[in-house]
């Protein structure tokens, strides 16, 4: 669970949301929770790691969410993969962690594997999808690379789980890419751990 407040949704968005992805959503608690409060809305869940999308798959928080196999990232086809095989299964990244991580409890990683990957504009083509209210994302790091996957698809939310620094080489700041698309940083004094809430400012 993250440190998203649904009631975020109702004071900048205003109304229900039609389309919400949960990307990098480890249980779908996220969209889950989401879900609960819009049952109309169109929850999308994506998990690289395998091993947890066939957890979610028929699991009861994923009641009514669609669920797919993924990594999103800034081209379509396959990438690598670090997995988590310690007890914290849902810090794995498409960037190779470093020996920072390790001071963590929970964590060890398996050499990468290729994962299947896809764009968020190439996902939404494909599966017929016109536009996005809300993106909530945690994917350790790679941010930058997703969001550049964007398109000329501009969410009105976007929650953002930032991962520190040193943890996982090559990170590149999503601020740069949200700044460049108009986005615009709220400040809210209860997110944690430097997770974002950016939200678009249609110029």
């Amino acid at each position: 669970m993250s440190y998203f407040k649904v009631e975020w949704i109702e004071q900048y968005l205003k109304i229900p949301p039609s389309i919400v992805f949960d990307i990098g959503s480890h249980n779908g608690w996220d969209g889950f929770r989401i879900k609960q409060k819009y049952p109309l809305a169109k929850v999308i869940a994506i998990e690289a790691d395998k091993r947890l999308y066939d957890k979610m798959v028929g699991h009861k928080f994923c009641k009514g969410i669609d669920v797919y196999n993924y990594a999103v990232c800034d081209r379509d086809g396959d990438v690598l993969f670090y997995h988590n095989n310690g007890v914290r299964k849902g810090a794995g990244s498409i960037l190779k962690p470093t020996q920072n991580i390790l001071r963590y409890e929970g964590m060890s990683f398996s050499e990468p594997a290729k994962v299947p990957c896809t764009r968020i504009d190439t996902f939404c083509k494909n599966n017929n999808i016109q536009s996005i209210d809300i993106i909530h994302m945690d994917i350790q790091g790679a941010e930058y690379e997703a969001l550049i996957g964007l398109g000329n698809f501009r969410p009105k939310l976007i929650f953002l789980e930032v991962t520190n620094s040193n943890i996982y080489e090559n990170i590149k700041p999503a601020k740069d890419v949200l700044l460049s698309l108009n986005y615009k940083k709220i400040p809210v004094d209860d997110v944690t751990l430097g997770d974002e809430l950016w939200i678009y400012e249609n110029k």
